[in-house]
């Protein structure tokens, strides 16, 4: 990130010349309050959003100029999302799988994969409406890792999470970590960023 700029139609700035860049195989924390621009960051980082000025490279592709280059090596947990209602764990996985281009054989493989490292088995046929927060979030970590991207980017990801649920988040990503990913988190909660993240 070189630079950015992000005004709005209405004057409001929300980001102001920020720089910034990511190891590879680290997890980078953006700390700050509710209203510091982290989800304007990373939105312009994952193409949501056009910087006013300034540019972003993701393993050397230009974000604004190679917008779906660039998100085919990013996974994306979003800080507001929904699973689909009606649709089980396992289904859901395996759909999303093939939506990145995997086949059925593939898909249904990587869907079992990541139910067992995100520790899920037991809820694997539960459906979308009755899991609890925590149940939701992991979920949402594994439709991003589905493609085993390069780059995580998880907007505020332990929001509204109990204690447990989020020591086993951070447990995974650092999983994650070790595997080889490249994680970008926001957050507001200090304790967060200095258990979990290489760099704040």
């Amino acid at each position: 990130v070189d630079k950015i700029n992000k005004q709005y139609k209405d004057g409001v700035k929300a980001n102001i010349d920020i720089s910034l860049s990511i190891n590879r195989g680290e997890i980078m924390g953006i700390l700050g309050p509710n209203g510091a621009g982290k989800t304007t960051l990373v939105r312009q980082i994952t193409t949501e959003l056009m910087p006013t000025s300034g540019s972003i490279r993701v393993f050397g592709i230009d974000v604004v100029a190679e917008p779906i280059r660039a998100k085919n090596v990013m996974g994306i947990v979003p800080q507001e999302a929904e699973l689909y209602e009606s649709l089980s764990i396992k289904q859901t996985l395996r759909i999303f799988g093939k939506l990145r281009g995997l086949n059925n054989r593939d898909a249904n493989r990587r869907a079992d994969e990541l139910i067992a490292d995100l520790r899920l088995e037991e809820h694997r046929n539960v459906v979308g409406m009755k899991l609890l927060g925590g149940l939701k979030r992991r979920v949402m970590v594994g439709l991003a890792a589905l493609a085993n991207p390069r780059l995580i980017i998880m907007d505020e990801p332990t929001t509204g999470l109990d204690p447990q649920s989020r020591r086993d988040l951070w447990t995974l990503l650092r999983e994650y970590r070790e595997r080889g990913s490249t994680i970008l988190l926001t957050s507001h909660y200090m304790q967060e960023a200095e258990s979990l993240c290489d760099r704040v």
